[in-house]
């Protein structure tokens, strides 16, 4: 947030408690930011003159100190209530504390917001007293007396309620949490406490909907959670009720960054209950981000957006939100009101259901998610109702090409327990495999629909993950879910998660190498403990990925590089050149440069080796071009002889060959393309330092 942002978001503070402050004295001390602050200033009171928050009273610029409303000190209702301090302040009203001295309690009184009111806007603060008054609810607060000590100015008596709004205990949660909304928030028990609040806010408004009073101004800070679990809706100023039939004009009210389009725009449609349940679904997506769409996107970007039918609020929501409750704020906040929960019970008895871990409305979850609710209230049922489900899940998910390819497995799996689990899951990963890497093949940046179906396929892997036999199949079955999570969370880019299945993994498979010392895990371990070094280098645990790619490479030698079919040829030989990869990298990072050359040369070589057996294969060709370019890196920033020289623009020539002959093969796969280009710069910096005459000598 910059400086002017601080000065205006003062203004506002001050402007709550009735001081209105000019830009001239905001700025006093930075008067090269007078500029920006009046024009946001104007900007601010503009867009609340829109939405009737300050429509009706005097230009704001008008306003000083000794304009706010001074309430006499004893108010004459029945001589009883002594006023105390000024407690809060808003649009139309300001709330002191007061002592009841007949039946000797503390009150909260509400008076105007300025002198000599309107007398439109005398009706309306009287009107939020008589609307909150035939409103008997524990969550709404009530009114005890209505009076006015004065004609012109109105005020009314209600119970006082200590504690922070829902925006102060969200904001404070977060910043307490790390800043943002992030796994640790969302298992928090603090979050837990949050969504049990919006349940009780949702049967509020179902309440006052069902007295045909809407509130329109639903958000989190007209919302006081009590010290002992109470949740109170405030302010209702500017509520009416409204005719189920028929239609009729509406004034655009309410808080522009939770009010509903309808409202926004100010359309000929009567408000229904669906305009409340909008706000009640910004509400919600504050709680699971610590903001508004608005704040997020910004006021032009955000009635674009909902001015669309396919704006999607809930695709600006963090990754991290749980996807039921991202679809239970997406459902809350369609662009049409047809296409929204039609009460506010609806959305209340979703969020009671994603709390009680049952399945919602709006999203329907994987069988292996139904499966893995059930199997924690019957587990002797676990083994075989996975592997029934996962038939029906993977025909679910998988294109008809791979169904075929994997049908005589499927129909296998009805057979038997064990073998149906691993079969269902070699199935799991024919989909990884010919769906998923083909698709994230295609371009370097996943966008929300990949993200979506990466946790769908996430959710079927942790149901096998959650396996509790002991036998060796079993325990195959676990390592192998985590493993492949492992793969997955890395897609996804996050680390954390990925080095914690990846781990899961080497621990499962290094037991069960040791007692079988079968071809298939010793493949499988050498590919987790290369993707943990690679992990670890990235996190800057630079030892300990000298040390894993070690290990792996000791596992590895185990067996001759050359025997088992050719497919397990290809992937040892992979495995082998990227371990000795990720052991050059950490050796430029030591700035060993000999041992860097060597280790790529070594990576070369087998690659180089592999390349006269299956001269198109495109995962061997892709690392080959890798490979010769860093190597070319390394002898173009570290050059000390003739030779190396000639050897750099030697190698980086070879490294564009081998990646043109790739992308011939493959014209649309982005990452082949990228890695390319990367190599035609690497070409031109090694002719620019070493002169185009070295270009026409060594031939390239």
């Amino acid at each position: 947030m910059s400086l002017a942002d601080d000065l205006v978001d003062r203004w506002e503070e001050e402007r709550e408690c009735g001081v209105i402050l000019s830009p001239e004295a905001l700025c006093v001390d930075h008067p090269e930011l007078l500029h920006e602050v009046r024009y946001q200033i104007k900007a601010l009171e503009a867009v609340e003159n829109g939405f009737g928050w300050l429509a009706d009273l005097p230009d704001a610029s008008t306003h000083s100190a000794n304009t706010r409303y001074q309430p006499p000190e004893v108010i004459t209702l029945a001589a009883r209530f002594r006023l105390q301090h000024f407690h809060a302040g808003g649009g139309l009203g300001q709330v002191y504390l007061a002592h009841d001295e007949l039946l000797n309690r503390r009150v909260a009184i509400k008076f105007p917001a300025y002198n000599s009111m309107s007398s439109e806007q005398v009706a309306k603060f009287e009107q939020e007293a008589r609307i909150t008054s035939q409103l008997d609810h524990p969550g709404i607060v009530p009114v005890h007396v209505l009076a006015s000590h004065d004609i012109a100015n109105p005020c009314y008596v209600m119970r006082f309620i200590d504690g922070p709004t829902m925006q102060q205990t969200i904001d404070i949660t977060i910043a307490r949490m790390g800043g943002n909304t992030n796994d640790v928030y969302f298992g928090a028990d603090e979050f837990r406490g949050l969504l049990q609040s919006f349940v009780s806010l949702c049967n509020i408004v179902a309440f006052a909907h069902r007295e045909r009073v809407l509130h329109r101004d639903i958000k989190p800070s007209n919302v006081v959670l009590g010290p002992f679990g109470e949740t109170l809706l405030l302010d209702w100023g500017i509520a009416k009720r409204f005719n189920v039939t028929g239609d009729q004009p509406h004034d655009a009210e309410g808080t522009p960054s939770f009010a509903s389009p309808e409202q926004l725009f100010g359309t000929s449609q009567q408000l229904q209950e669906t305009s409340d349940i909008y706000s009640l679904g910004v509400t919600l997506f504050y709680i699971l981000s610590g903001k508004s769409p608005l704040e997020i996107v910004g006021w032009t970007r955000y009635l674009e957006r909902i001015q669309r039918p396919d704006g999607d609020l809930a695709s600006l929501l963090p990754k991290s939100v749980p996807p039921p409750l991202r679809e239970i704020c997406r459902h809350a906040l369609r662009t049409s009101p047809a296409d929204r929960y039609q009460t506010a019970t609806q959305l209340a008895s979703d969020i009671d259901r994603f709390m009680s871990r049952q399945s919602i409305s709006v999203f329907r979850d994987s069988l292996l998610t139904k499966l893995g609710r059930a199997a924690r209230k019957r587990p002797a049922m676990v083994g075989a109702s996975i592997a029934t489900a996962v038939v029906v899940a993977i025909a679910s998910l998988l294109t008809s090409s791979v169904v075929s390819k994997n049908n005589r497995q499927l129909r296998l799996a009805v057979n038997d327990v064990e073998k149906a689990n691993e079969l269902s899951l070699r199935a799991l990963r024919g989909m990884v495999d010919d769906i998923v890497a083909s698709r994230l093949a295609e371009r370097d940046s996943l966008n929300d629909e990949d993200h979506r179906y990466i946790q769908s396929i996430l959710t079927q892997y942790t149901a096998f993950a959650d396996l509790q036999h002991n036998s060796i199949k079993s325990r195959a079955i676990r390592a192998e879910a985590h493993l492949q999570m492992g793969y997955l969370y890395g897609k996804l880019s996050e680390p954390k998660d990925a080095l914690k299945h990846f781990d899961l993994a080497t621990v499962l498979l290094d037991d069960l190498h040791k007692e079988s010392k079968q071809n298939n895990l010793m493949i499988d371990l050498a590919t987790a403990l290369e993707s943990i070094a690679g992990i670890e280098f990235e996190s800057g645990l630079v030892d300990r990925a000298m040390d894993t790619t070690s290990r792996a490479l000791t596992v590895l030698r185990q067996r001759p590089l050359q025997s088992g079919t050719s497919e397990d040829v290809t992937e040892v030989s992979l495995i082998c050149a990227n371990l000795h990869r990720i052991r050059a990298v950490v050796f430029e990072h030591r700035q060993v440069w000999q041992d860097a050359v060597r280790e790529h040369v070594q990576a070369s070589e087998i690659l180089e080796q592999q390349l006269e057996t299956s001269p198109k294969n495109p995962a061997t060709l892709f690392a080959m071009g890798g490979c010769l370019r860093s190597l070319a890196t390394i002898l173009h920033n570290h050059r000390d002889s003739e030779p190396q020289r000639d050897n750099a623009l030697q190698v980086a020539n070879q490294s564009v060959q081998i990646l043109t002959k790739l992308n011939e093969q493959h014209p649309d796969v982005a990452r082949y393309q990228m890695a390319l280009s990367w190599s035609h710069c690497n070409y031109s910096a090694c002719c620019l330092a070493f002169g185009w005459e070295r270009r026409e000598k060594t031939g390239c």
